[in-house]
């Protein structure tokens, strides 16, 4: 990977540790739901994204 790929997903999984941390420590349905309605609509835009640039995803055999 390159040092930009290697500090996106650095970024990516930091963002997946504060939601885990927030829903550990208690955040309430009114916190949650509207996170997960905006990550659900952000990973339809980066699903549409990754696909218009490297065509679809491979099985992943699970």
């Amino acid at each position: 990977m390159t040092p930009y790929q290697t500090a996106a997903l650095a970024e990516l999984r930091a963002l997946g540790r504060q939601v885990d941390a927030a829903a550990l420590q208690g955040a309430s349905v009114a916190v949650l739901d509207p996170l997960l309605a905006d990550m659900r609509q952000l990973h339809d835009g980066i699903t549409g994204h990754l696909a218009d640039a490297l065509g679809p995803p491979a099985p992943s055999g699970t």
